[in-house]
């Protein structure tokens, strides 16, 4: 049963081979997920002055059981894929991974003074990785507010970065895809020169044309797309996870 998994997966990668812009997955690549939010909520917020704020666990998915509609039935599709490819490398490299993922994260934040006010919602433990990481994706259920969501990172020798996801002027469900640039393909000398990576979370900055209230964003299955070229090179050290 497991066999016959692993090839209808990968079937299924053939026939959605670009779901990272473009990039034709291979063995020479591994999608991790970073976080599937199946069980708990190890997230949190951290702002000097939005108190008011939370996260808690949501049972609304981009997945489509039955799709309405052309636009659903893509989105459906899409996130089959995205869930997929998490399986199919899970299993290529024996790493156990959850499939069965039924909630999300959402995230409750009121804004008093939107535009001079951002928060960080962050996991408990960063998600660290080795490898050059190439792309991030991630689900996110828009609210029809400008409030701009970014991911947080940082690589060794560079500090916290935030790389731009989305304006969350939209409503409903979309998937995007934050390219990592070249500047964070970083390798720490102290540790054999491995190329290492860091998630510490997700930014929201309140726009300031706004009105003051609560903006609901919720998010679901953050995975990363990770080049793993060089560990399958004779001599390189075992990864670290």
């Amino acid at each position: 049963m497991r066999l016959l998994l692993f090839l209808i997966t990968g079937f299924s990668l053939v026939a959605n081979p670009n779901i990272y812009k473009g990039i034709r997955l291979s063995d020479r690549y591994d999608v991790q997920i970073v976080a599937d939010f199946d069980s708990s909520t190890p997230w949190h917020v951290i702002s000097e002055t939005i108190v008011q704020s939370s996260v808690v666990l949501s049972n609304g998915r981009p997945f489509f059981t039955e799709p309405q509609n052309p636009e659903e039935e893509k989105l459906s599709a899409l996130y089959s894929a995205d869930l997929e490819a998490a399986v199919f490398y899970a299993q290529a490299r024996n790493r156990s991974v959850k499939s069965d993922q039924k909630q999300s994260l959402e995230m409750r934040l009121f804004f008093s003074r939107p535009g001079r006010e951002k928060l960080l919602v962050a996991p408990t433990s960063p998600w660290f990785t080795t490898g050059r990481v190439r792309a991030c994706a991630l689900w996110v259920r828009g609210n029809g507010r400008r409030d701009l969501l970014n991911l947080v990172v940082s690589a060794p020798g560079v500090t916290q970065r935030e790389l731009p996801i989305a304006r969350m002027d939209y409503e409903g469900w979309e998937r995007f895809e934050v390219a990592i640039p070249p500047y964070l393909h970083r390798r720490n000398i102290s540790r054999e020169k491995r190329m290492e990576f860091t998630i510490h979370g997700l930014s929201i900055h309140s726009h300031p044309k706004e009105d003051p209230g609560l903006s609901l964003i919720t998010v679901d299955f953050i995975t990363c797309l990770v080049d793993r070229s060089e560990e399958n090179l004779r001599g390189y050290p075992e990864p670290l996870f």
